[in-house]
């Protein structure tokens, strides 16, 4: 693992001054912490993030449930790797972002912990990328701090927005690495839409309704709602694969689908039940994983950024307090599960 250098951050509380309690705590957490990172001869990967917005676990069609069609999502799990226990730092938009950005618990992000708070100056993971050669970039749904320019920010912390993806690799410098983030709102509240023309051909016959929900119409119609964002996301991020695909970079880009919280029905969004914070997630790339895995193991999205530094053969920051789970996907002998078929909703062992 790359040496994590002193940082300049100024948005986290954690510094080398801490004393030994917190130097004992972070030599255990190494000991603990699967080496393997980058393999050697492994070229620096070009990198998609597919982040949808309050989109909770299970609601996707290889993870057993019954009325969404999800066979965008269904494809990385079949040809790369899912995540059965990813979860988000806190139920909230803003938060898990900024945490995910930053590789930071949301207690030390100060403002930026809360919804539309002040985002700070600090280490975030894409910038980093960028000064290391990377092409950066981003549409739809990133993490835009009101008045970034006031708080020490030059670009937004993803980089350049563009129109679609489509437009960032047709100006890209294609002699560089890339990074982009896809940031989808198809699933929150305020895109739903009710009514057969929104259900995108769901059955409502075929409706789960969970435990804690009143099993009436007008749930249901929402649960409805709710699936055909999930369906039209699928579709947008489908879009931009097929892009990869059709440039003959798919098995060269760790492409990464995955949500930043829960649903926005009771006990999901701003409830700390798993209905708020248990995401789905999975990855593919190409031969450099093994397909169809089922890795177990708990990740946070506040482990990405120091994982996809160390795949970039960047230096992590010393206040970086999530861990790369790299270990995890590279590593044959993590606890796996070979041949993911469609999975129950309440199977977790």
């Amino acid at each position: 693992m790359p040496k994590r250098p002193e940082s300049n951050g100024k948005c986290g509380l954690i510094s080398r001054r801490a004393g030994v309690p917190v130097l004992l705590s972070l030599a255990i957490g190494l000991l603990c912490t699967p080496a393997i990172g980058r393999q050697p001869d492994s070229p620096r990967p070009n990198i998609l993030f597919l982040i949808g917005d309050n989109w909770a676990w299970p609601h996707a069609s290889v993870l057993g449930d019954p009325t969404v069609k999800t066979p965008v999502f269904d494809r990385i799990v079949r040809e790369g790797t899912l995540f059965t226990h990813a979860f988000c730092p806190v139920p909230s938009c803003s938060p898990a972002r900024t945490s995910l950005l930053t590789g930071r618990a949301a207690h030390q992000l100060r403002e930026a912990a809360s919804l539309y708070g002040i985002f700070r100056k600090c280490d975030a993971f894409p910038e980093m990328l960028e000064k290391s050669g990377y092409d950066i970039g981003h549409v739809g749904k990133g993490f835009h701090p009101p008045d970034f320019r006031k708080h020490g920010w030059t670009q937004l912390p993803l980089g350049r927005r563009y129109a679609e993806f489509d437009e960032f690799m047709e100006q890209r410098d294609s002699n560089k690495p890339f990074f982009f983030w896809f940031g989808s709102v198809d699933v929150a509240l305020g895109r739903w839409r009710y009514g057969p023309e929104g259900w995108e051909g769901a059955d409502p016959d075929s409706v789960v309704v969970p435990p804690n929900l009143p099993d009436t119409p007008a749930v249901r119609e929402t649960m409805l709602a709710y699936y055909g964002g999930v369906v039209r996301q699928d579709q947008a991020f489908g879009r931009a694969v097929a892009r990869l695909e059709k440039d003959g970079l798919l098995d060269d880009t760790l492409v990464i689908y995955s949500s930043d919280n829960g649903w926005q029905m009771p006990r999901g969004l701003a409830n700390c039940y798993d209905g708020g914070t248990h995401i789905p997630m999975a990855m593919r790339w190409g031969d450099r994983l093994q397909p169809g895995r089922r890795i177990e193991q708990f990740v946070s999205l506040t482990d990405f950024a120091p994982t996809f530094l160390e795949l970039a053969g960047v230096p992590i920051p010393a206040n970086m307090t999530g861990t790369s789970f790299s270990g995890l996907f590279f590593n044959a002998r993590s606890h796996v599960r070979q041949n993911v078929g469609s999975l129950r909703s309440g199977d977790r062992s």
